[in-house]
């Protein structure tokens, strides 16, 4: 049964996240025909930038899935709204600061980032607030399993996105333009994602006693491991940025997206089997082959595109970038085993988080400290900056797989 939940409910993710990231993808691909290497940089290192200011949101999107599956496994729906009313609330006030406070540095951050476009560093700050919004909503319908209600906001999202900002595009506002329907279309998706909630209203309660040591013991090691996560594919992109020319930063970031592909065809199947894990570890179920065929799925999909990047790199960057990003295809086979391998490191963590093994999560902050110590170190040329990636994520691939052995050996025998 848990079986079967977890290939359709894969599937039916798959298709959906299928079909944004192709939105996703003509985004990216639209911009940098439009914008070409140089201001493709830098669109690239202002959505690097929004990654990693909005790094906790993928931790606040973990924590509310993990702790409203708990809540919906003991039926106390009442928690459940508090949870998603308290934090509501608190995303505002914070992401109110975190405007004010760009507004203030914003000329010194675009000063040393080398950034031309300086509202658009500024609208950065806004679309973080609502990323960290609509991420919380995201959690809430992942962790109450409404897969079709995530499916239809993961879709609805990047097709909103591509919309506005290939308008704004075409009417002249460039990079501005690009960043402005990102914040456009994340307002919509926020919206849209209320509906389904809806049903929490019922449920209101002024007075709930939650057990915010036990979010707060959950929360800290957790931010750190989904830090660590994200700096291994954004810190890259913002040192070659800072070490190489425009055109080459441009071309990095190009490589960095095609490759990613690979990420994003995992992302569903990792993302659905939190809770699923969640709740069956809560229930004392067996959860060692949910992993397991989440890890074949991973590997047949993710492993089949980086064969075909590894075959047909210069038709793979030429396709989708257009021919002035073809000097990038020598870089295509590197960039892609590096994706691949730390998808698979993507899963593990998740798996740690999922079930509360969170000291050997936090494995991804040694991780990418060495990544980026070793790149600021060494940076001769890209090929070494990749390498430096591809052989960091394979350690803590090394380490996961060792761990995971020793912690469920009793399973093998």
């Amino acid at each position: 049964m848990i079986k079967n939940k977890l290939v359709f409910s894969s599937l039916f993710l798959f298709s959906a996240t299928f079909v944004g990231n192709i939105f996703n993808a003509a985004y990216n691909f639209i911009m940098a025909r439009f914008l070409g290497p140089a201001n493709y940089g830098d669109l690239m290192a202002l959505i690097s930038i929004l990654y990693i200011l909005t790094f906790p949101s993928t931790v606040l999107s973990n924590i509310v899935t993990k702790f409203s599956a708990i809540f919906i496994a003991h039926e106390d729906y009442k928690k459940l709204h508090y949870l998603s009313d308290f934090l509501t609330r608190k995303i505002i006030i914070f992401g109110l600061v975190v405007i004010v406070g760009f507004a203030i540095f914003t000329p010194f951050l675009a000063q040393n980032l080398k950034i031309t476009h300086t509202w658009a560093l500024f609208l950065v700050s806004v679309l973080a607030t609502l990323v960290f919004l609509v991420t919380l909503n995201f959690g809430l319908l992942t962790g109450v399993l409404k897969f079709k209600s995530l499916a239809a906001a993961s879709i609805a999202w990047p097709v909103i996105r591509l919309a506005f900002s290939v308008g704004l595009i075409l009417l002249g506002f460039s990079v501005t333009g690009a960043i402005v329907g990102f914040v456009l279309a994340t307002a919509i998706t926020y919206i849209l994602t209320l509906y389904p909630m809806r049903f929490l209203n019922y449920f209101k309660e002024k007075h709930i006693s939650l057990n915010w040591a036990q979010v707060g013991g959950y929360s800290l090691p957790a931010s750190l491991s989904i830090l660590g996560l994200t700096l291994l594919t954004n810190t890259d992109i913002l040192l070659v940025k800072a070490f190489f020319s425009s055109d080459e930063a441009g071309a990095y970031s190009a490589v960095s997206l095609l490759a990613k592909i690979i990420l994003f065809l995992s992302l569903p199947i990792v993302n659905m089997i939190f809770p699923v894990i969640t709740q069956a570890y809560e229930a004392k179920r067996n959860f060692s082959r949910i992993f397991l065929i989440a890890l074949g799925l991973i590997t047949v999909l993710s492993g089949g595109t980086l064969g075909f990047f590894l075959l047909f790199p210069e038709f793979s960057i030429s396709l989708l970038f257009g021919k002035s990003y073809l000097g990038a295809s020598l870089y295509v086979g590197r960039m892609s085993i590096f994706i691949f391998v730390y998808a698979l490191v993507y899963l593990f963590i998740t798996l740690w988080l999922s079930i509360g093994r969170l000291k050997f999560a936090l494995v991804s902050v040694v991780g990418a400290l060495v990544q980026a110590i070793l790149i600021y170190l060494y940076h001769s040329d890209l090929n070494q900056v990749i390498d430096i990636s591809v052989y960091t994520c394979l350690g803590l691939l090394f380490l996961n797989v060792v761990y995971y052995l020793y912690s469920f050996r009793g399973k093998f025998r």
